[in-house]
């Protein structure tokens, strides 16, 4: 089914992600249906081919409405990837001013002891910081689909 490959490689043409293999797939399943009614219906392979993305197609962008709504799908994950990378440097600031808090707090206490309490927050800071960058890690798989 040559014409419904090309058809679909160039409706995702430069897009690998796992999401528009998924949909191809699903639109190739469609496609290859309405081919089989169109050969019962006498039509020849080629022909059968044409007249199923036709009625898929059908003048109604129906393909541009499936490509916006992947696209959709795709920004929204963008932000969030955005507001995350955001998130974490907020953290690697406060982790920062924490450990110059700690050598201070060191610094100016005579027996060079760090406070309990700062410690605790600087640990819990780090392990936010490595939480930030597991879930930046994932929803950066994600958007590339791997």
């Amino acid at each position: 089914m040559k014409i419904i490959e090309d058809y679909l490689n160039n409706l995702y043409k430069n897009d690998d992600s796992k999401e528009a293999k998924e949909l191809k797939e699903e639109l190739k399943e469609h496609l290859i249906t309405s081919v089989n009614e169109f050969i019962s219906q006498g039509y020849k392979i080629d022909e059968a081919q044409k007249k199923a993305i036709e009625q898929f197609d059908d003048g109604s962008d129906t393909t541009t409405e499936l490509r916006s709504i992947y696209t959709q799908k795709i920004d929204i994950r963008k932000e969030k990837l955005k507001k995350l990378r955001k998130l974490r440097w907020t953290f690697v600031n406060i982790t920062g001013w924490l450990i110059g808090a700690a050598f201070f707090a060191a610094y100016q206490n005579l027996q060079n002891i760090v406070p309990t309490w700062l410690i605790i927050l600087i640990s819990s800071s780090a392990i936010v910081l490595i939480i930030l960058s597991i879930l930046i890690s994932m929803t950066n798989k994600k958007i590339e689909g791997n």
